[in-house]
């Protein structure tokens, strides 16, 4: 990941893709905010009609797309911004999860069927049987800290030697 540092702006992008072989109707994509931010007041310019709340005691981005997105189609790209916190410590790894929630599939009587994927980026919803893990995650670091450290010493007065300094002395 990048190296930024406290009050930086990063730019997440999440490019959901229907991989499905029907087209794909009310799919909920999420990204749960990192740790570090604890409320939406970090997170502004969300696209495509995206709005950001706490879900699950995280701050969480989220997307509602209606469709119906063809099979193979995209459904992003999906951005928004966030402002690293003035929190994050030296060496921090700022990691951000994204995944789809849900979607639907309408079959030939018109019904809307709702999935729920592996693994899914909600823990409060049963992941439907057979429908894989649709998530993924990037992060963004802060430098290490680098302290450098010299010993300058010196022995006085004129004409002493090196065996003839004691504590204190320079």
């Amino acid at each position: 990941g990048e190296q930024v540092m406290a009050d930086d702006t990063v730019t997440w992008r999440i490019d959901p893709t229907n991989v499905g072989l029907v087209p794909a109707v009310n799919v909920q994509v999420w990204d749960v905010l990192p740790s570090q931010v604890a409320s939406c007041s970090s997170v502004s310019n969300i696209s495509n009609g995206g709005s950001c709340a706490i879900a699950n005691g995280a701050a969480t981005v989220e997307w509602l797309v209606a469709g119906p997105v063809a099979p193979g189609a995209d459904l992003g790209p999906l951005t928004f911004d966030m402002t690293v916190p003035a929190v994050v410590a030296a060496g921090d790894t700022i990691t951000n999860n994204a995944g789809v929630r849900s979607f639907g599939s309408i079959d030939n009587a018109g019904v809307t069927h709702t999935y729920y994927p592996a693994d899914n980026i909600d823990p409060t919803v049963t992941p439907t049987p057979g429908i894989p893990e649709a998530s993924d995650s990037a992060f963004v670091t802060t430098p290490d800290a680098r302290l450098t450290k010299s010993l300058v010493t010196t022995v006085g007065p004129p004409n002493n030697s090196s065996d003839q300094a004691s504590i204190g002395d320079t």
